[in-house]
């Protein structure tokens, strides 16, 4: 990188400034390959480590490292280490077999940390990685937490050496790699708008639950429904029923922040960052199973949940390595999208989701859905709680509103960018707390993160006419949102935007 940034920098002092911070960045990648040296080539002489150590150096210097050659890859960090590790063919040939296995697995987290960065510059190019050095806040913190949470992760392990902790290792930071983001579907905006990263942008919902829902499916021999407890409806935190809960079913209207939330919990367990009521998730291994996807095809079993958000590495999990994390109680399987399943499946779903509690009662798993999909006690059966998510209230959608520009500025490249998504968040919650109109439309992630976005976009130029924005939140949610997000609606009939509309008009004046 030095060499291209010796043309992009030409002053002299802004050019050593940039080296300054890519050495710091070069001592924290040499530390976290260090670890790689100490666990895995221990066994390993000296000499050996070294020879190691300085043919994985000159095949990174080998190859330059572009926008284009990580886009070529797909981001994938499994595509990149087999780039560098053809580059490297010849002299792999003459290593010991050791040296050589020692040599691939270094390239392999160096890949890992390399993608990792990437993901967290999403609009990277030679340009911009010059830009940022410059302007001494992106590259310096984006790497920062990459390698914070790689060594959070691996802190926690027993036995780093083993092939279970370093499948472990790879597949939580794929998890984390690939989860953390939050998208808006259906609507126009910048690319910088409709994605961001969902670890800063996600807000705690509150849900309400039912105390005895389990008590509520219990049968007696007549078959009539035990009325041996009143229930009691409470609202809290959804963390708070996540908790208390081994087997929940979560339920919200679309929008509601059911997926988000999914994607929260396995991006935290994975890289090992809840804290109270979730931190014991920490040592949990999350499997997120999206039911979309099967709409047409048999359930998955456990040997395939980790090949669903971790595909580059699914390949290489460890024989029996899911099942045991299943039978020993350290995983959370989240069961994403029952609605999405075809009416007549549903049973077949449900015998599924039971089928896992009984062959592995000490998991925990998450299932959501929207209600009409599930209705109340559909899973009591099971031992599974209830809960729904509630709309979001005025302190709710004010936390949104600064989460999501916090979110935002974790990716702009400049200091007075950061400073407008400040001034706007500002702005926008003085805005909605004056417009009703608007503010009775942010009563979902989905709908506040459609307020948010525009408003930047726009340069905080909101339809005035409510019906304008309604429309626009209408053509979202009946038309585009779930087509762009890749849902299957085979099984339901095609219907025109204008044909939705009228149906909804009939039942708003019915």
């Amino acid at each position: 990188m030095i060499d291209i940034l010796a043309k992009l920098i030409p002053d002299f002092r802004a050019s050593k400034e940039a080296n300054r911070q890519l050495e710091a960045i070069g001592e924290r990648a040499a530390a976290s390959l260090q670890f790689i040296f100490d666990t895995e080539g221990r066994a390993m002489f000296i000499d050996d480590q070294e020879a190691v150590a300085k043919l994985v150096a000159d095949t990174l210097d080998r190859t330059k490292i572009t926008a284009e050659l990580l886009v070529r890859r797909d981001l994938d960090p499994v595509r990149l280490a087999d780039h560098f590790l053809m580059q490297a063919q010849d002299q792999l040939a003459t290593l010991t077999q050791p040296r050589a296995d020692l040599f691939r697995r270094v390239i392999q987290v160096a890949c890992q940390s390399i993608i990792d960065i990437a993901h967290q510059l999403p609009n990277f190019n030679e340009r911009i990685f010059a830009e940022l050095l410059q302007g001494n806040r992106v590259l310096l913190e984006a790497v920062g937490r990459v390698f914070d949470q790689i060594n959070r992760i691996r802190a926690a392990q027993v036995d780093p050496q083993s092939e279970s902790a370093q499948f472990e290792t790879d597949y939580r930071l794929a998890v984390s790699r690939n989860l953390n983001r939050m998208e808006l579907f259906g609507v126009d905006l910048a690319q910088s708008s409709k994605s961001h990263p969902l670890s800063v942008a996600y807000v705690s919902l509150e849900a309400s639950r039912t105390a005895n829902a389990a008590t509520k499916a219990k049968v007696d021999v007549a078959g009539r429904a035990s009325e041996e407890d009143e229930e009691e409806v409470v609202t809290r935190n959804v963390e708070a029923a996540l908790a208390e809960s081994r087997r929940i079913l979560i339920k919200g209207p679309a929008g509601a922040g059911k997926t988000t939330l999914v994607r929260w919990v396995a991006v935290q367990a994975a890289s090992r960052t809840f804290e109270s009521p979730l931190e014991e998730l920490n040592s949990a291994l999350p499997f997120v199973i999206r039911l979309r996807h099967f709409s047409d095809t048999s359930f998955p079993r456990p040997e395939s949940f980790p090949g669903l958000v971790a595909p580059a590495i699914g390949g290489a999990m460890p024989p029996g390595w899911a099942h045991e994390k299943l039978k020993s109680g350290m995983a959370v399987v989240m069961i994403d999208g029952v609605d999405e399943v075809a009416d007549e499946r549903r049973d077949e779903v449900r015998e599924w989701i039971k089928d896992l509690t009984n062959c592995f009662p000490e998991a925990r798993i998450v299932v959501t859905s929207r209600p009409h999909a599930a209705e109340e006690g559909w899973l009591a059966s099971s031992s599974f709680s209830e809960a729904e998510l509630q709309p979001m209230e005025t302190a709710s959608v004010e936390r949104f509103i600064q989460h999501w520009h916090e979110a935002v500025a974790e990716e702009v490249q400049t200091e007075d960018e950061v400073a407008r998504l400040t001034t706007l968040a500002t702005n926008l919650k003085h805005r909605l707390r004056n417009h009703r109109a608007i503010q009775r439309l942010a009563t979902s992630p989905l709908l506040c993160g459609v307020i948010c976005a525009p408003h930047r976009d726009t340069n905080e130029q909101l339809p005035s006419d409510r019906l304008e924005l309604y429309e626009r939140c209408c053509a979202m949610l009946l038309e585009r949102r779930d087509l762009e997000s890749g849902l299957k609606l085979a099984h339901y009939p095609r219907l025109t935007y204008r044909q939705k509309r009228a149906i909804l008009d009939d039942l708003a004046t019915g």
